[in-house]
């Protein structure tokens, strides 16, 4: 297991080799490659954000907009508003 991982750690430097010289080629893979990775970076941000916003609010017990606790709508529909 541990050789894997070594070996996994040690292919990242050659990893961004292949990518540069991938960049590098033409002008046409450079844009394709760079908005790959906006594509990319979107999707996790925006997934990140979700499962951010899914962790944080029941624990930190956020009220939903629009929706309060039971008892304090019930209250607001039986006391009349002048």
């Amino acid at each position: 297991m541990q050789n894997v991982l070594l070996r996994l750690l040690e292919s990242v430097p050659e990893l961004g080799a292949r990518f540069a010289d991938i960049a590098t080629a033409s002008v046409g893979q450079a844009v394709l490659l760079a908005m790959g990775a906006l594509l990319i970076a979107f999707t996790m941000g925006f997934f990140g954000y979700l499962v951010f916003g899914a962790l944080v609010r029941p624990i930190a017990n956020f009220a939903t907009p629009g929706r309060g606790p039971v008892e304090r709508r019930e209250q607001e529909y039986r006391e009349p508003r002048y």
